[in-house]
């Protein structure tokens, strides 16, 4: 009995509150992220978590927060600020409220990568009146808490999640200050780097920080660009570790399109001093380096070429 009351008073603690779980501030916000192919636009709020815009009935759906529990840190964070965390919430959807005999219960996992990055697994499980429910045997990455045990989702079983509005992030987290001369593939193909030029820029001034791509398109106008940087972060794959980077562009057309999760091999530059860099608008579609619908090849361009002081 001993042992039991000071797990709960550790888990209170870890929690903050068991009674009233409340989603912590720095999640507190509008979100986009494309969970099962569909584009979503989500808003988290207090112990709300609702879908803003998606399928119309999607729309009538909303999840309250139940129960939270505050991961220890783990190393594959490396040092990246949040926490991850699993949470407990009731799905309530308006419109079938009354053909669901029992309560459904969503245990969400959550993967802490930046203050606009985070990633997260869903599972749904019914329960009926009259059953004990706990997120302590029903959500399989905190069934075995008590043994010091944890089950979080990797990379490739998540769905990554974009603040709508970011804040700030350096650039220069991702790329040292400088122009890079890049070779970019959509689809196997050659797509926007064909004809030379294709530079980018990633030099920070006063006010901001940005990556700026800017190329001669085949209509032989120059294009520009310019991208927001989300945040970075390193994980494992498959037993390999990466190098993760999120970014945003508000030149580009269509919100799925705009936002760019890239990945590349961590502390491993090739003998020719370039960079091979993966891109998907989700991090779960990048399994390796070498097969992606979408590659960024990235060297120093001429030494004449330099950030202006």
């Amino acid at each position: 009995m001993k042992t039991l009351l000071v797990l709960l008073f550790v888990l209170c603690f870890q929690r903050e509150a068991l009674c009233d779980c409340q989603f912590p501030a720095e999640l507190n916000g509008e979100w986009f992220s494309v969970e099962n192919s569909i584009p979503l636009r989500l808003g988290i709020s207090g112990n709300f978590w609702n879908e803003i815009s998606g399928p119309k009935d999607s729309q009538a759906s909303y999840m309250t927060c139940k129960d939270i529990f505050i991961h220890p840190p783990r190393p594959e964070q490396d040092g990246t600020q949040g926490n991850n965390m699993t949470v407990l919430m009731e799905y309530h959807n308006m419109k079938h409220m009354n053909e669901i005999d029992g309560t459904v219960n969503v245990c969400v996992d959550i993967l802490w990568r930046s203050i606009n990055v985070v990633q997260y697994r869903k599972e749904y499980i019914v329960t009926f009146e009259g059953q004990y429910v706990s997120m302590f045997n029903i959500c399989p990455s905190v069934t075995n808490a008590y043994k010091g045990e944890f089950n979080l989702p990797t990379t490739l079983e998540t769905t990554t999640m974009y603040r709508w509005m970011s804040f700030p992030m350096k650039c220069s987290e991702i790329f040292q200050p400088g122009v890079y001369q890049i070779d970019y593939e959509k689809h196997w193909m050659k797509e926007v780097c064909s004809n030379s030029p294709c530079l980018l820029t990633a030099c920070p001034t006063r006010r901001e920080d940005k990556l700026v791509l800017s190329y001669t398109a085949s209509d032989d106008n120059t294009k520009v660009l310019t991208f927001d940087c989300l945040g970075s972060w390193n994980a494992t794959v498959n037993g390999r570790e990466y190098t993760y980077a999120a970014l945003r562009s508000l030149d580009i057309n269509g919100i799925e399109e705009s936002y760019k999760c890239m990945m590349t091999n961590r502390n491993a530059k090739f003998p020719d001093g370039k960079e091979r860099w993966v891109m998907s608008t989700d991090c779960n579609k990048l399994y390796n380096t070498v097969f992606a619908s979408e590659k960024l090849t990235i060297s120093k361009a001429s030494p004449g070429m330099k950030c202006e002081k």
